[in-house]
């Protein structure tokens, strides 16, 4: 099993979920030219599921027009780390494909170690909004790992935890458009709206 650190690295996208195992894959959701703009995850977001405090800040990349955002997840025991991710529709789901693009010394030291770092570059995780202020995330890891074990999903797992596809963008939005709000949020996280101290 990875190390918890590792752990979040992986699975993180725009929040660290901290599960036990890694899913990596060759390629994200959906490209960045079929990217859409939520505006609703701009902002910072807070989550204590853990006991430990986590912030996440989105950020969008290069103005209004860029699909691209940046996610910074800062952790009060794991560290920071920053991705580069976009968003894509499936049906009525929505999804953040997103890629490690820096993070603390500790966090890129244990993630260099992994044979999958450069050909498995992105995470992806479904999410939800209730209301304005509350930011549900959930990584489908245990619903792919088993579409990869049975042949359904293109890749390789790893004991019980670990999963790497390598599936087309289009086959994974296929998979992931055929789950139910079940299998897609079985361990969420839920964040609240970090609102502005100045009125």
């Amino acid at each position: 099993m990875l190390s918890r650190r590792l752990g979040t690295a992986c699975l993180a996208l725009l929040l660290a979920v901290l599960l036990g195992g890694c899913m990596a894959s060759q390629n994200p959701v959906g490209p960045l030219s079929e990217a859409v703009n939520d505006e609703r995850l701009l902002g910072s977001w807070r989550s204590d599921k853990t006991g430990e405090t986590e912030f996440v800040h989105v950020l969008r990349r290069n103005g209004a027009s860029d699909l691209a955002m940046e996610i910074v997840v800062a952790n009060q025991e794991n560290g920071w780390l920053v991705f580069r991710g976009h968003v894509t529709t499936v049906g009525d789901g929505r999804y953040i494909s997103a890629k490690l693009v820096t993070a603390d010394d500790g966090t890129l030291e244990e993630v260099g170690k992994s044979p999958v770092k450069d050909s498995h570059p992105y995470s992806f995780a479904a999410y939800k909004l209730e209301g304005d202020d509350t930011l549900i995330v959930a990584t489908p890891i245990e619903a792919v790992h088993t579409a990869v074990a049975e042949g359904r999903l293109a890749g390789k797992t790893e004991g019980e935890y670990d999963v790497y596809v390598t599936d087309s963008s289009a086959n994974i939005a296929a998979f992931l458009g055929g789950l139910d709000d079940a299998k897609l949020f079985t361990d969420p996280v839920r964040y609240s709206r970090v609102k502005s101290a100045v009125p």
